[in-house]
């Protein structure tokens, strides 16, 4: 185990600093209840064709596992 934590931290080292820092926008919460409401009983399965992404897209937006992107929030407005 302490290996692979060290392999990790290693791996940390090697990466681009910026993206230690990434962080969902103040937005994010707000998109995501929009989806949630918006899809209502639907299943990710079926609502997240209409908005042109994977249902697995839809569900870490609407977990706040993802940040939206521009093209995604456009598809989203349409």
């Amino acid at each position: 185990m302490k290996r692979l934590y060290a392999n990790l931290f290693q791996i940390m080292e090697q990466a681009n600093p910026i993206l230690w820092d990434m962080r969902l926008s103040p937005y994010d919460e707000r998109v995501a209840e929009f989806l949630r409401q918006r899809r209502g009983d639907q299943t990710y399965r079926q609502f997240a064709p209409k908005l042109g992404m994977s249902s697995s897209t839809l569900h870490r937006l609407e977990n706040l596992e993802q940040s939206i992107t521009l093209a995604k929030l456009y598809a989203v407005a349409q």
